[in-house]
């Protein structure tokens, strides 16, 4: 014999909201997550200060806040790489002049 029971199931259902402007997120696929590396807030595409070009499946993203901080960090820090490339082509360019 089989009965039949309506039951009544309570169900919850998580969205998830820019933590910057609080626009609905649609995270269908882990490619479309798109989170600031230095605070880690949740980021609609119009939020994101800057995303570099990449073809993983992650995203690296800024929010607008964090890369207009990191402007003269960034610039001390390409300063420096070009002093560090100087340097590495001098040591290399010296080690071949005695070959």
């Amino acid at each position: 014999m089989i009965k039949e029971t309506k039951v009544m199931k309570e169900t919850t259902v998580k969205e998830s909201f820019c933590d910057v402007c609080g626009a609905k997120l649609d995270r269908v696929l882990r490619c479309n997550v798109a989170s600031c590396t230095i605070c880690n807030k949740d980021l609609c595409d119009d939020c994101v200060g800057h995303e570099e070009d990449d073809w993983g499946d992650y995203r690296h993203c800024w929010c607008k806040r964090c890369w207009e901080i990191g402007k003269p960090y960034r610039e001390e820090i390409q300063k420096h790489e070009r002093i560090i490339n100087q340097l590495d082509d001098e040591w290399r360019s010296k080690c071949k002049e005695g070959t």
